[in-house]
């Protein structure tokens, strides 16, 4: 890539950009129009090693209202946030 304004773009690593038929590249992480992505989770990590041992996952979400209602000549009733999980391991 050429200079600009005396300096060389380089991604994070230290690479150099290249030029594709989506415009700008990063060796690593492809352009905007066609990203690369990594491989996750990552073999060994902590993450894959949670993933490995889930059966099932299951989550509910849901918006209840409040038994008392809102705050008095308002109009307005209130609602709290109810978020169930349910994890199975294998």
């Amino acid at each position: 890539m050429r200079n600009y304004f005396g300096s060389v773009a380089q991604t994070p690593e230290g690479h150099s950009y290249g030029f594709g038929p989506d415009g700008v590249e990063d060796p690593l992480r492809g352009s905007s129009a066609a990203p690369k992505w990594p491989v996750v989770p990552v073999p060994g990590s902590p993450v894959a090693k949670v993933v490995e041992r889930l059966g099932a996952l299951r989550s509910e979400v849901s918006f209840d209202d409040e038994p008392n209602g809102g705050p008095p000549g308002t109009g307005t009733a209130l609602q709290s946030l109810r978020v169930h999980l349910t994890l199975s391991l294998r």
